[in-house]
């Protein structure tokens, strides 16, 4: 959607109001407390993630304007909130690291970056993708030490690409009545 001015803020404003309504639905199935897991949870909130960015290679510029981020970013930060279980008081920046999502602003640039690569590269699509995904990565690096948000996590989790490769373990907790709470991890 392009407005008289030629610019697609009304985009924007469209897959910010469709993406609210699905991210909303998908949370009902998800509660902060139990529900699935965060492999699960992720899945579900991919189409939350596929409705907001939905041809966002095209309209990837209007995200500068900080008034369609402003309608954009709360959505996105929602769900990974919800992948996370994470509350409502933790910031963007710690939630996107902790659930493993690129920040939108990061994804925005990668995905148009794909586009316009794709047309003028001799490279298979795997191969720009992987490059473009490397590229975000060291993007988002940059942002993740440079922003003063969510500090305390980033003490935690100083470098992204060693957190995004880990290999994931279950953790589950044993309380029997007699002895105090244990930690029993699954790899």
């Amino acid at each position: 959607m392009i407005d008289a001015r030629l610019n697609f803020k009304p985009q924007a404003e469209h897959v910010s109001a469709k993406a609210s309504v699905v991210g909303k639905t998908l949370s009902r199935l998800m509660p902060n407390v139990g529900g699935p897991k965060q492999k699960r949870r992720a899945l579900l909130m991919s189409v939350t993630t596929s409705v907001l960015t939905y041809g966002i290679s095209v309209w990837a510029g209007t995200l500068e304007l900080q008034e369609s981020r402003r309608r954009i970013a709360p959505i996105y930060r929602r769900s990974a909130l919800r992948v996370t279980s994470a509350f409502r008081t933790v910031s963007e920046d710690a939630v996107c690291v902790i659930a493993g999502m690129l920040p939108i602003e990061v994804l925005a640039k990668e995905r148009q970056a794909i586009y316009q690569r794709k047309k003028s590269s001799k490279l298979s699509s795997e191969e720009v993708g992987r490059e473009e995904r490397q590229n975000s990565i060291r993007r988002w690096q940059e942002l993740w030490d440079t922003t003063t948000k969510g500090r305390w996590t980033h003490r935690l989790i100083p470098q992204l690409k060693d957190w995004l490769t880990r290999r994931l373990a279950t953790t589950w907790y044993k309380r029997n009545r007699k002895e105090p709470p244990r930690v029993i991890q699954f790899n």
